[in-house]
């Protein structure tokens, strides 16, 4: 779900997209500067839809409404020229292929449209939005329920970093380390309120909302358990330590206020990353599919001209979560030879049909 601070941040990208557009139709149309004045092209307005949900999906697969994008200047400008970059080739090439009048064609438009939300949005990304997140984070909006893992040096380290920078979202709550001679006692101010093991129920009563582990003297084998043990909390975890490197997760760099993270990427995903993925998969795929196209015709023809048959071959393979699906690809063998491999397929002898289909190529 998305936050309120994050939903205001994807209405102000949309009202500077917007802006963007309009100046440039305004300016090729209505302005009378590049020729004669005449009626803003109101039949346009799906050019725009189309490049404001461009736009916003893209910015959310890229991470563009995190508190470490927004608070990384350097880091947001490389994502923003990405982002234009691949809503522009994507506009670009749905309009070519639409060929619809109610799409701008018009490459001055369309350039200087792009061009123009590009230097709102940057202006607007670069100043204004890191203002804005300081200021909810100095209020305390959008400080996070924080637990270190490991009061040693290295966590006592990370403590007195997060203190030092305000500008850092984490809001320490307490320590959890596994040497009962620390439980009870207090590093940095901040109580130690147990053990590991005793981290679900701290989570709870603290309602703590990110962990991060910093430690730096244990075995891999004893990280590897504590990651999985706070995996299994379902809250974001960070790794500040030097053996983020003995780690076997999928993990992205961050940086909170000075602080280099390493955030363990979780392998599920909300509604809304799994909607725009998919609508970007469907998209793209279909836009290749038009583009090989003629290639598909040529291996067709090759196909009809060599041998009798079908030009696909079917077979059932699993997919995500053991479901299984009907795939399609060129037939490759002689119909006789393909209807046998299937059936030794079927009898689970997959080396006999590499054979078989190494001595009956098509």
């Amino acid at each position: 779900m998305f936050s309120r601070h994050k939903i205001l941040l994807t209405a102000l990208d949309s009202l500077w997209i917007l802006a963007g557009f309009n100046f440039g139709f305004w300016y090729v149309y209505a302005s009378g500067w590049y020729h004669e004045p005449m009626p803003y092209p109101l039949y346009y307005v799906p050019s725009i839809a189309l490049a404001l949900i461009l736009f916003l999906a893209i910015f959310q697969l890229a991470g563009l409404y995190k508190y470490q994008a927004v608070s990384n200047p350097i880091h947001q400008i490389q994502t923003l020229l990405q982002c234009y970059a691949k809503a522009l080739g994507i506009f670009i090439v749905t309009v070519f292929f639409m060929k619809s009048e109610y799409f701008a064609d018009s490459r001055l438009t369309i350039g200087l449209s792009f061009v123009a939300s590009f230097v709102l949005m940057m202006a607007f990304r670069i100043w204004l939005v890191p203002n804005f997140y300081f200021f909810l984070i100095r209020r305390g909006k959008l400080r996070k329920n924080t637990l270190i893992l490991g009061a040693g040096e290295h966590g006592t380290m990370v403590c007195r970093f997060i203190k030092l920078h305000p500008r850092s979202y984490f809001r320490i709550v307490g320590f959890c380390d596994d040497d009962f001679n620390k439980v009870g006692t207090r590093v940095e101010e901040f109580p130690v309120l147990g053990t590991s093991y005793e981290m679900e129920g701290l989570i709870t009563k603290y309602g703590i909302q990110e962990i991060i582990i910093a430690i730096s003297n244990v075995r891999k084998g004893v990280l590897i358990d504590l990651i999985d043990r706070c995996k299994k909390t379902g809250i974001v975890v960070h790794i500040v330590s030097d053996l983020y490197r003995e780690v076997n997760e999928k993990m992205e760099a961050e940086e909170y206020g000075g602080l280099r993270t390493y955030r363990i990427v979780r392998r599920e995903f909300g509604i809304v990353y799994q909607v725009l993925k998919r609508g970007m998969d469907v998209l793209g795929s279909g836009l290749l599919l038009i583009l090989l196209s003629p290639v598909f015709i040529l291996i067709t023809w090759a196909i009809k001209r060599g041998s009798e048959g079908p030009v696909f071959y079917k077979s059932e393979v699993v997919g995500k979560d053991g479901e299984r699906f009907v795939a399609y690809k060129f037939r490759s063998m002689y119909v006789q030879n393909a209807a046998s491999c299937s059936e030794i397929r079927k009898r689970g002898t997959k080396t006999a049909c590499r054979i078989h289909e190494g001595f009956y190529p098509g």
